[in-house]
């Protein structure tokens, strides 16, 4: 297994009532590249501009597996999405879940700007 480290998983209000979720090793300058609108934000977060940040999570797992639990957030409705926002616990069961193993996990918060930054000049 390779060797494990802070992984995060992060939630983003976005324009339209829709949520983002995405994965990172830095969530500080992740969300920020949402936020700004940069060339290496998702394509999601360009179209539907970011207004908060809803929630971030770290991980001590591999990146793999962070990148199952980010796939498992995605495939939720929007309700269960929105559940996981309010209730710890069901973020830990699915990272369980989708992990096959126990992960730690925290909330995480972040120095990132809760509003959006004026859109980047290409």
């Amino acid at each position: 297994m390779k060797q494990e480290g802070s992984q995060y998983i992060y939630m983003l209000h976005t324009a339209g009532g829709r949520l983002y979720t995405g994965y990172t090793t830095n969530p500080e300058r992740r969300l920020t590249e949402h936020l700004k609108g940069s060339k290496k934000a998702a394509r999601f977060t360009r179209a539907f501009r970011p207004l908060a940040a809803a929630a971030c999570w770290r991980l001590d797992c591999s990146r793999g597996e962070a990148l199952k639990v980010e796939a498992a957030i995605k495939r939720l409705p929007r309700l269960k999405k929105l559940s996981l926002l309010e209730h710890a616990g069901l973020f830990e069961n699915l990272a369980a879940q989708s992990c096959g193993r126990i992960v730690k996990t925290e909330p995480f918060k972040t120095g990132a700007p809760a509003q959006v930054v004026p859109k980047e000049k290409s």
